[in-house]
């Protein structure tokens, strides 16, 4: 992905049957054959509450980790109240939009 220069994000938060709490996030981007790409970058037990705050937290650091900041173009997501009210500021040069869908 070093050579790509935007990408999508997707992502979304879900409790087991167990209580236990998790937040994936996927990439998605078109490679340089103009080839639809998607990869499930990583899926994370959540310790903290899902405070906008912290899944914003969880969601920047897992693209940090993948050397995405500044090539993030868009994040899909769900609904939830919490997601919504993420509220991820411009840093270097990411254009972030947050795109909600009513499942």
């Amino acid at each position: 992905m070093a050579s790509v220069r935007h990408v999508a994000l997707t992502t979304d938060c879900w409790t087991s049957i167990t209580k236990e709490s998790y937040m994936t996030v996927t990439v998605h981007y078109v490679s340089e054959k103009q080839k639809m790409i998607s990869r499930v970058l990583n899926t994370i037990q959540l310790e903290e509450r899902h405070t906008s705050e912290n899944l914003a937290a969880q969601l920047m650091k897992i693209a940090s980790d993948w050397n995405l900041t500044g090539k993030i173009a868009g994040v899909v997501t769900d609904n939830a109240y919490n997601i919504k009210h993420v509220n991820i500021k411009k840093n270097s040069g990411d254009l972030i939009f947050i795109i909600f869908f009513r499942f």
